[in-house]
């Protein structure tokens, strides 16, 4: 049971009297052929009833189940091999109408003794145009033995069946129908487990492997089928499959989109016999998982039964159902990896390869949501289905309920993804699929336009990411030079944002990230960066719902800088600053023996030191105060003999304040190396991931506050850098 053995529960409302759960393939890559007319009976029935009949079949239609006349024509199969377990001929029934209002009933002779229980299995072929593949899907309908046949009375039809009329991309052959035997049935809270009676002894675990699914789709989603058209409990048999695994979720999917309230349903979900005898049972527990997960969705996405955004919460689902402690990824996602940068996020609303495909892929994106409790969270799965029934895109729906704005959201989605963050992606996979390419040679290469008209650029669909890498290969080139990167659309830079990534040793790492409108990003000093390769990804977060169209964005790459001077301007300067930001680990002792530890993101801000440079030193002081309290520091800071870069920044402070009730006292000291020059002759900056590796053993943080009882202190123990951390040595003039 691959990724798309879905849809094992509704082929009903859309098949005559089948609800998807046997399914056999076909080997031949072709349309079905249409049968000869060898017919063993033909019998034109109208809406006053009649028979089609031989000796070993029966079918009874009563007065007022079919609407018009209809020509059947009845053949008998010769090579039976349909079922281990059948006790009958098999026959195909050609011309049944597209609409049947009364129950039918249907007979076949058997030889042998029947068995424990006995069905009638009522199969039908489809035939998916794209590919050529044929499939069958079946149901079993409980029989009865009367007079040497078995009967059963076969489900009304809705006219909203599978037909070659109203699908561009099927063609349905002929029903089918013969008897099995022998098989048991056992029940537990929500399903009922049809099995071979040689397979029985599988029941209880199988039931067991359900009904955990079941909970844990209800304690983490929310979702407990209320909405069902269904009655507890879940009918389950087991069936054969030699699957083309896609196109038995299309034809699965495509029923999904037909009527649901069609009466005398018969709910059947199917375990395929080779999960039966896997020894690796988590390969069944997943499966049957998602299974039941998309039975739940089959509610959701009537209207949209062909969603990517249903496919992608099927795929991210295996992380759910797994017991694998070593999981990674779903299991057709690497393959598909690409598509969020390169599709997007648009809609397409077709049965095809490509949009399964889509879904898989965009399961990372569930995945970073899910992950995010603040965001999304497992929450926002139930909200966006909720949402989905309630008629909105599916697209929509998840973007709407998503506690960020899109530009937000993405950039960080796309930040952690690239970064290796989601599934473990390799750089290598995002090195495979670039858009462009700017090799820096010489001292002449100091301009790079990539264009939509450029070759392998092209527009970038709504919500995707594009990916250039820049190679530095001028050894010689200057210390003073840095990479700016710029990106605007048509009219202005709005809607899309830049991150930069280093490579080496076969890893990205993260270093600056920022929205187009806000700033144009750079690497001060390529020189001195410690890289020799850029990966940059252009995000485009622009455009509205369904989000199927199409932006151009315009990246320019610039090597600037001066290099005919020393930066001798900043030794003028007798006023710095010094500002850290990063993520702080801090542990709080109440003074009472009680102890906590949080983490927060902080910043370190310094006042503005006095001072002046002694050669390529500076030494500066402050002693402020203000309405927070009084701020002693001092800031020393030592620039390379090039004055492009801070060698080293030691900065300290201690800060009191004074209240009626206590008083606090903070004492702060960090420290920072090799901080290049940024493209302000007086801003020295790291930013990023990166910051952490310039910081020294020096930064510590204590504050203590005392109510004249006892003291309360909070220490920072560790600290971390993201996205959002940075290291900044300023320089100025009084």
């Amino acid at each position: 049971m691959k990724y798309f053995n879905v849809r094992k529960f509704f082929v009903f409302a859309c098949l005559v009297f089948l609800l998807l759960l046997s399914n056999c393939s076909e080997d031949a890559p072709t349309k079905p052929e249409e049968k000869k007319d060898d017919a063993s009976a033909t019998q034109t029935i109208d809406a006053s009833g009649g028979t089609i009949e031989t000796e070993d079949f029966k079918l009874e239609v009563p007065p007022g189940a079919f609407g018009n006349g209809v020509e059947l024509k009845l053949f008998e199969v010769n090579n039976n091999t349909a079922d281990a377990n059948s006790v009958t001929k098999t026959y195909q029934l050609k011309g049944l109408p597209d609409e049947i209002t009364k129950p039918i009933k249907l007979g076949v002779k058997y030889s042998g003794t029947l068995k424990n229980e006995s069905f009638i299995r009522v199969k039908q072929k489809f035939l998916f145009e794209e590919t050529g593949d044929t499939i069958n899907t079946s149901n079993l309908i409980p029989a009865i033995d009367s007079s040497g046949f078995i009967w059963t009375s076969l489900p009304l039809r809705s006219s909203n069946r599978l037909s070659k009329e109203n699908s561009i991309n099927f063609f349905v052959d002929f029903t089918e129908f013969f008897g099995v035997s022998d098989f048991t049935t056992k029940t537990s809270s929500h399903f009922s487990l049809t099995l071979p009676t040689e397979d029985v002894s599988k029941n209880t675990l199988l039931l067991e492997f359900l009904e955990n699914n079941y909970t844990k789709i209800k304690n983490n989603l929310g979702l407990d089928f209320s909405d069902r058209w269904w009655s507890w409990p879940i009918k389950v048999v087991s069936v054969d499959v030699k699957e083309n695994a896609s196109f038995l979720y299309l034809v699965r999917t495509f029923n999904t989109s037909q009527s649901f309230t069609s009466s005398a349903f018969t709910n059947e979900f199917g375990i395929d016999k080779i999960l039966l005898n896997q020894i690796d049972f988590n390969k069944t527990i997943v499966e049957l998982g998602k299974d039941l997960l998309n039975l739940d969705m089959s509610i959701r996405f009537d209207t949209y039964p062909n969603s990517w955004v249903r496919g992608a919460i099927y795929a991210w689902s295996e992380e759910l159902f797994t017991e694998d402690q070593n999981f990674i990824s779903p299991e057709k996602f690497s393959p598909n990896a690409m598509l969020p940068l390169n599709i997007g996020m648009a809609q397409e609303e077709t049965l095809s390869q490509s949009n399964l495909d889509h879904g898989d892929g965009m399961s990372s994106v569930i995945k970073y949501l899910v992950d995010d409790e603040l965001k999304f969270g497992k929450e926002g799965i139930k909200k966006t289905l909720e949402s989905i029934q309630g008629g909105a895109n599916p697209v929509t729906a998840l973007i709407n309920n998503v506690n960020s704005l899109k530009a937000e959201w993405l950039l960080d989605f796309f930040s952690k993804y690239v970064g290796g963050k989601i599934y473990n992606v390799p750089a290598s996979a995002f090195l495979d699929k670039l858009n462009g390419v700017w090799d820096i040679k010489s001292d002449a290469d100091t301009l790079m336009e990539f264009k939509p008209t450029n070759a392998g650029v092209g527009k970038m669909p709504d919500l995707s990411a594009q990916l250039f890498l820049v190679n530095l290969k001028n050894s010689g080139i200057d210390a003073s030079k840095d990479l700016t990167i710029d990106v605007e659309g048509d009219v202005n830079s709005d809607g899309y944002s830049t991150i930069i990534f280093g490579y080496k040793n076969e890893k990205l790492e993260h270093l600056i990230q920022g929205y187009a409108s806000e700033s144009i990003l750079e690497i001060p000093s390529l020189k001195n960066s410690g890289y020799t390769q850029f990966l940059i990804v252009v995000i485009n977060s622009n455009g509205v719902p369904p989000y199927d169209s199409e932006s151009n964005a315009y990246l320019t790459l610039k090597v600037e800088g001066d290099s005919s001077d020393k930066n001798d301007e900043v030794l003028k300067s007798n006023k710095c600053f010094v500002w850290v930001n990063l993520t702080g680990h801090y542990r709080k002792d109440d003074g009472l023996g009680g102890v906590s530890e949080s983490e927060d993101l902080t910043l370190f801000q310094s006042s503005g030191a006095v001072g002046s440079f002694n050669g390529n030193v500076f030494v500066g002081t402050y002693d402020d105060s203000t309405s927070l309290g009084k701020f002693v520091g001092t800031i020393t800071v030592t620039l390379n003999e090039d004055l492009d870069k801070v060698s080293s920044v030691l900065w300290s402070q201690e800060q009191t304040n004074i209240y009626t009730s206590q008083a606090t006292i903070r004492n702060t000291t960090m420290g920072g190396v090799n901080i290049p020059i940024s493209t302000n002759p007086n801003l020295f900056q790291v930013i990023g991931n990166q910051t952490c590796s310039h910081l020294t053993d020096e930064v510590a943080f204590k504050r203590i506050t005392s109510n004249g009882v006892n003291d309360q202190t909070r220490t920072l123990i560790s600290y971390k850098c993201g996205v959002h951390s940075y290291i900044k040595v300023t320089f100025g003039k009084e």
